[in-house]
């Protein structure tokens, strides 16, 4: 009996065991994975600090190029690249290059520890650098000779030194003390002096930039959400599905545009993810634009005792108004032969490929035989004979805060608003 116990716990175990091996595989390659974006996007900020380094090397600012190259060096131990990687020998070639002129510069003004600070650098990523070890050395033995030799507090080795002097106005030693606390002080003077000039610099830069008047509004505009124009849900839709449904070929060989519609809307419907499609509709009615007779009324511009060259006519392309009601009057169709918009003719001849739905129809309106449109509606999108060009006019409305708009007109204008209301609004009879 307890063989048959022991056979299913060994089951189970074994069972266990897979499952959390195949766990622990999972997340071993999510972590894998993980790492080699993170190694990736090192590698691309790697390349761009050492860009910004160069940049800054070439326009002589060594201090920010140094800063950049350390930045690069980080990121190269952070990779783990290998001493025998580009990017890694650009990275060293490059800080040991700015460090060592930055090290020589602080030497040549007397600043022996910033010089020290600098070739340490150097020799943290080129230890070998035998230029950098024989600088380190030199300057080493230049801080010993000078150890016990250079004053920290200026003030009271002057005052000390004045001391001597006084006791002994020949002393050689206290005179070329004095002289080092005095090169001491311009150097300090100096550096204040570049600090006092780069704080001027960016007062000066502030002082010119001007100000965005629109952050300094107390309240933003509520009603300010998009810059688009509102359309309805059906058009949006309709949109959307011109946008994503894809056809692999069109081809239409001289067919009518009534057999064309038909055809895409089946084709359109098998391929639309909601099985429904989009609405196609012809509109058979064909654009008439009223002619307006060149002539004048009685009595006025082109009246009797007027000569015809001074007459006025009205425009050709203008449509006649009827007085009655303020209305265009529609004029009667021109004589010419009415065109039946089923029977135009749309010919794709060769096939064209990978196309979205907008796409289709852009292409049946560029190859009719006759000049037709379309448009989009909330329920469909509509074919129709195009007409003569005429502006086609559109009412917008748009939706603001009346205060946030008055602060606005204020903020880009030299006016204040609200004074100018009370003031034209009182003091009645002052003749407008």
């Amino acid at each position: 009996m307890s063989k048959a116990v022991t056979t299913p716990l060994c089951i189970l175990l074994f069972a266990a065991a897979t499952s959390l091996s195949s766990a622990q595989s999972s997340n071993s390659t999510d972590a894998a994975v993980q790492e080699a974006v993170r190694r990736q996007a090192d590698r691309i900020t790697l390349r761009q600090e050492l860009e910004q380094g160069r940049a800054a090397e070439q326009r002589g600012d060594l201090p920010s190029a140094a800063k950049h190259y350390d930045g690069a060096w980080s990121l190269v131990e952070s990779i783990g690249l290998a001493s025998s990687d580009a990017e890694a020998q650009v990275t060293v070639a490059g800080l040991t290059r700015v460090r060592m002129a930055l090290a020589h510069a602080s030497q040549r003004r007397g600043d022996l520890r910033d010089a020290e600070a600098q070739v340490q650098d150097v020799l943290r990523v080129n230890p070998r650098d035998y230029a950098a070890v024989a600088f380190e050395n030199a300057n080493t033995r230049m801080m010993e000779a000078q150890r016990g030799m250079v004053p920290r507090n200026l003030n009271e080795a002057d005052a000390q030194l004045k001391e001597a002097l006084k006791l002994d106005p020949t002393n050689l030693n206290a005179v070329h003390y004095s002289e080092l606390v005095e090169q001491a002080r311009a150097r300090e003077a100096l550096g204040h002096q570049s600090i006092d000039d780069q704080k001027k610099l960016v007062k000066v830069e502030q002082a010119w930039s001007d100000p965005v008047e629109r952050e300094l509004l107390p309240v933003p505009n509520p009603m300010a959400r998009t810059n688009l124009v509102y359309t309805g849900r059906g058009r949006q839709r309709i949109l959307g599905k011109l946008d994503r449904i894809y056809l692999d070929s069109v081809f239409y060989d001289g067919l009518p545009l009534s057999e064309v519609i038909r055809s895409l809307s089946e084709e359109v419907k098998k391929r639309d993810p909601e099985k429904r499609g989009i609405n196609i509709l012809i509109n058979p009615n064909q654009e008439t634009v009223a002619a307006t007779p060149v002539s004048a009324p009685t009595g006025g511009f082109g009246g009797p005792g007027i000569p015809a060259s001074a007459r006025m006519p009205f425009s050709a392309g203008a449509p006649a108004i009827d007085p009655t009601t303020g209305l265009p009057i529609a004029a009667a169709p021109s004589g010419g032969e009415a065109v039946d918009i089923n029977a135009v003719t749309i010919k794709i001849n060769p096939a064209l490929t990978d196309l979205r739905l907008a796409d289709v129809l852009d292409a049946i309106v560029t190859v009719a035989d006759h000049p037709i449109r379309y448009s989009l509606e909330d329920y469909a999108v509509v074919f129709s004979l195009k007409g003569p060009a005429t502006p086609e006019l559109r009412i917008r409305t748009f939706k603001i805060d009346p205060n946030t708009f008055e602060q606005g007109l204020q903020s880009v204008g030299a006016l204040n608003f609200s004074s100018q209301i009370s003031t034209s609004s009182g003091g009645g009879g002052g003749g407008g």
